[in-house]
């Protein structure tokens, strides 16, 4: 393959690319992404209170983020493609997902490895809070959601 044409591959990628990127945005910012998150909601509570796929915490409509686990059905989006996930969770697991190497495995993949360290990541924190003189001795409640905890 000559460089020019290994120039125009290239740049033909960025354009598809930037034109993703434009859908993309301006699908979140639309009435109907919103509308699809508040039925997604209602959905997602028929099975008990909504939190963060991450660390457990309480997720909210106004103040959650729904991680796209797949961009393959964008704008018709199943259920199951959304994670729900609090603002911190959220930034760490696409911290982790640019980091060289993420994406070989294919995005599903990679994502469900991500959220294994989040949850990992989270494990520890409890740990060493539970285990901190200053901090009071957990709950059973708190033991509890712990164990659960993968």
């Amino acid at each position: 393959m000559t460089r020019q044409r290994g120039r125009r591959r290239v740049a033909a990628r960025s354009r598809r690319g930037a034109t993703r990127r434009a859908f993309y945005d301006a699908y979140m910012a639309s009435p109907a992404w919103w509308g699809f998150r508040r039925r997604w909601a209602a959905w997602a509570r028929r099975g008990g209170p909504i939190s963060c796929r991450g660390c457990g915490q309480p997720w909210r409509l106004k103040t959650g983020d729904l991680h796209h686990a797949t961009y393959a059905r964008l704008g018709a989006e199943s259920f199951t493609d959304l994670w729900p996930l609090c603002r911190g969770c959220h930034d760490l697991l696409h911290e982790l997902l640019e980091r060289p190497g993420w994406r070989r495995a294919g995005r599903v993949q990679a994502h469900r490895a991500a959220l294994t360290l989040l949850h990992q990541r989270n494990a520890r924190r409890d740990v060493e809070t539970a285990s901190s003189p200053s901090s009071p001795a957990p709950s059973s409640a708190q033991e509890e959601s712990w164990g659960s905890r993968e």
